[in-house]
Parts: C-alpha cells; structure tokens; sequence
C-alpha cells in the first residue's frame, strides 16, 4: 500500500503539480519521528474515517521512531479499521514491537544495573514477537518476509534462554550478579545503542525482515524435533498401556 504512496506522490511531484506527502518522503529519507507525526497528523484529521493503511503506516513509522505505546495505539485502530483481513499486517506490527520490547529488557538485564526479572520479561516479549509473527506466516504462506521474521523470534529465544541460563550460573554465589562477557551473534546486525537494527523499508512494507537464506528452515527443524517428541510420547504412552496421546 504505501509503496503505492510512495510511487504516486513520486509521480506527482515530478509532474510538478504538488510536492511528495510529507509522510512517506520523511520516512524515505530516515527522518522516522518527522512521517510517524506526518502520518499521526493525517491520521487525527482523518478521524474514525481514518483508513487501516494510514494507521499501519503511522504505527510503522512511531516504531521506526522508538515510540512503542503509539505504535500499539496505532496497531489497534488499524485492526479495527482493517477487520479480519487486515490482521495479518496487524500481527506483524505487534511482532515487531514485542521484539524491540524484547531487545530492552535484555539491555536492562545485562546492564550495571543488573534487573534479573529483565531476562523474564525479554522472553516473554519475544515469544510474543514469535506468536504474532507466526499468526502473520501462517496467514500469509506466500510471504517469505512472514516466515523469516517467526524464525528470527524462535532464534532469539534460544539465544536469551542461553544468557538466562549464564546470569543464572553467575550469581549462583550469591552478592551482586558478576560481569559476564557473552558472545552476541547478531551484534554484527545491531547499532551502537543495541537496538535491534531494522531493515529499511517503505511504510506499507515490513522492516526487520531477515535477508533471504539466513535461519531458513528454523520452524521446519522445531516442527521435526516437535513430531519426534510427540511420537516418542506416544511409544512410551503405548508401551506403559496408557493409550493414544491427546493433542489438545
């Protein structure tokens, strides 16, 4: 949708009849705070007629821009002006706000001020993140973007339950949590400030979308690893006389 916008307002302005929408042009340029107020702006003006492609786009840029709340604010009217066929772009919102959630809680948690509860709450965001992305995938099967962002969230639980586990070990002693340097795989993807680092996108697109080929095929070994479990349930379950499992 807004890649659309994009392309019209382009269109305009090199007619010379109007300048380019402040909103999308701002975001082209990376000024995110400047199109999430263009965008919040036309969204105010607009009212309860406000369409659920403005709202996502605003929701995009004030997560672009770090404002979280608005963000959520912005996700919610857009699912309420988009119903159900507009949950999917709604769910990949949400996704990408419980994963910068999650990013902040293991900053507190890994910080000098260490907050050992930090390490619950950036798992609990991130299996958030991942439950929304997959709801996204698994409504859109033909969007490999979907797909890599569920695998990306599975990734970085495992990654956080590892760093759990060391900050666990490291007051194991008692006192006040030791310095413990862990080896970061995405850091090479991440500013200076440790915020995960999103890719650029227009707003109507998705941003943090994994490369294509990296992590590929994470849900597929989990969905593997989850029937092996279930089956090896099942032998023991017959082999003890208790029946057929349940899936529910």
């Amino acid at each position: 949708m807004a890649q659309r916008i994009l392309i019209a307002a382009a269109a305009v302005a090199l007619a010379g009849c109007a300048p380019a929408p402040e909103g999308p042009r701002a975001y082209a340029e990376g000024r995110f705070a400047d199109a999430h107020r263009a965008f919040a702006s036309e969204a105010v003006r607009a009212g309860e007629r406000a369409p659920a492609d403005l709202l996502h786009d605003a929701a995009l840029a004030a997560l672009r821009a770090g404002a979280l709340k608005e963000a959520d604010a912005l996700a919610e009217r857009a699912a309420a002006a988009g119903g159900a066929a507009f949950a999917p772009r709604v769910d990949r919102l949400r996704g990408h706000a419980a994963f910068l959630r999650s990013a902040r809680d293991e900053a507190e948690a890994s910080g000098p001020r260490a907050d050992a509860t930090g390490w619950d709450r950036a798992i609990r965001h991130a299996v958030a993140a991942r439950d929304h992305w997959i709801l996204a995938a698994v409504a859109s099967p033909g969007d490999p973007g979907a797909r890599r962002n569920a695998e990306r969230a599975v990734l970085r639980l495992e990654d956080l339950a590892r760093k759990r586990a060391a900050a666990a070990r490291a007051t194991a002693g008692g006192g006040r949590p030791k310095v413990v340097l862990l080896p970061d795989p995405s850091s090479n993807e991440r500013p200076a400030d440790g915020r995960p680092r999103l890719e650029d996108a227009a707003p109507g697109a998705v941003a943090g979308d994994l490369p294509a080929g990296r992590v590929l095929g994470v849900l597929d070994r989990l969905a593997e690893e989850e029937r092996a479990k279930r089956a090896l349930r099942l032998a023991h379950r017959r082999a003890s006389g208790g029946g057929t499992e349940r899936d529910w």
